[in-house]
């Protein structure tokens, strides 16, 4: 079951570095902003990876629209979106590997 994507939801640039997709969320659910489709498709992207930094939110596809409210599209936080450089991941970042041994 997905959730609908929140404004402070943990965001991830193909590199695996945290991301802040800078637009405008015009719907609230329960005091909390939420992504509209138009909002994230002309969203900005605030990355913090130097060598080949994500700028803008490139394609919004599935989850984008799965849910009307007031008639408008809501994003579900199971939606593939793309900057312009790869894709978005939703979560917390991946742990770190392990211990690495020697064989």
């Amino acid at each position: 079951m997905s959730d609908v994507l929140t404004t402070t939801a943990p965001l991830l640039c193909p590199h695996a570095f945290p991301i802040t997709v800078l637009a405008n969320a015009t719907l609230t659910v329960g005091r909390v902003s939420v992504f509209g489709s138009p909002d994230l498709q002309n969203g900005i992207v605030a990355c913090t990876f130097a060598q080949a930094p994500c700028t803008k939110v490139a394609s919004v596809g599935t989850g984008a629209s799965a849910l009307v409210v007031d008639g408008n599209a809501v994003v579900l936080d199971s939606v593939v979106a793309s900057t312009n450089v790869g894709l978005i991941s939703v979560g917390p970042p991946p742990p770190p590997p392990g211990p690495l041994t020697a064989s």
